[in-house]
């Protein structure tokens, strides 16, 4: 006669289904873990990618602030120039028309800071699109103008600016339609550097509202605060560093990740410009 059968308890079989859950759990907190900080660091990579490039494409514009050919030499011994009206002008918000020219430019009341640079365009320091005319900063084609003595040239007059956390470039070239350059921005902070009796030499970095003079600006800097795309990139809201090194971390009420990238351009071609 065989033995007969003996089954689980229930004390077994909860224990073993309590074993396969907390396996089951810590199988699903593993995955997770790792698929967030893959998730994490290709959103990081992005945000890098972005925020570099971004810049790299400021300062090709920023960089030619002033510049323009020599034309004649006047009689104190200064060189006159083709275009010699201002180089560089900003506001700590946003531009109340941003199609005025650049030297009738006004800020508005509300926004993010904003930028305008105007120079000279030719193929030494400019894109040339299909008919061979140097391109704006929305990749439009600059027709020329008239300059002195009617002599024709291409001015690239180029406005950086933010709305709705997108920043745009309106340049002069086509139909002077915006273009958006980069999405997710959080902050675009800009300080100006201003010279002393040396060429050059900057005493001090201020904001647009502290510039009397906008031709004594020979340097511009640029803080670019980017935000991930996505949100719940990570458990918790993450602080972070701004543009102020010096000031205390930012927590978002978010769970977006953020990050600050800096650059300083100096302004070569701008000495001795209108100060207007």
């Amino acid at each position: 006669m065989s033995a007969p059968q003996r089954g689980f308890s229930l004390v077994e079989l909860m224990v073993a289904s309590a074993l396969a859950l907390m396996s089951l759990a810590a199988l699903f907190n593993l995955g997770r873990a790792v698929w967030m900080a893959q998730s994490t660091g290709t959103a990081l990579s992005q945000m890098a990618e972005d925020g570099m490039v971004t810049l790299a494409l400021l300062r090709g514009f920023i960089a030619q602030a002033g510049y323009s050919t020599p034309i004649a030499v006047e009689a104190s011994g200064t060189l006159r120039r083709t275009w010699a009206l201002r180089a560089v002008f900003g506001c700590d918000t946003e531009f109340s028309q941003p199609s005025a020219p650049i030297q009738s430019l006004t800020c508005g009341k509300k926004g993010q800071d904003a930028l305008a640079v105007a120079f000279q365009a030719d193929a030494q320091n400019s894109l040339l699109g299909s008919d061979g005319l140097p391109m704006d900063c929305a990749g439009n084609q600059i027709a020329p103008t008239a300059g002195p003595g009617g002599v024709p040239f291409h001015l690239s007059y180029n406005r950086f600016y933010v709305v709705d956390g997108t920043l745009y470039c309106k340049g002069s070239g086509g139909t002077g339609q915006a273009m958006a350059l980069l999405d997710h921005v959080q902050t675009l902070d800009i300080h100006y550097g201003l010279a002393a009796s040396v060429p050059d030499q900057v005493t001090a970095y201020v904001p647009a509202a502290d510039v009397l003079n906008w031709g004594q600006v020979v340097a511009v800097r640029l803080c670019l605060v980017v935000r991930s795309a996505s949100d719940g990139m990570v458990p918790e809201p993450v602080p972070y560093v701004g543009c102020d090194p010096f000031a205390a971390s930012i927590t978002p009420l978010d769970r977006r990740l953020y990050r600050a990238y800096t650059l300083t351009v100096m302004l070569r071609n701008a000495r001795g410009m209108a100060a207007a």
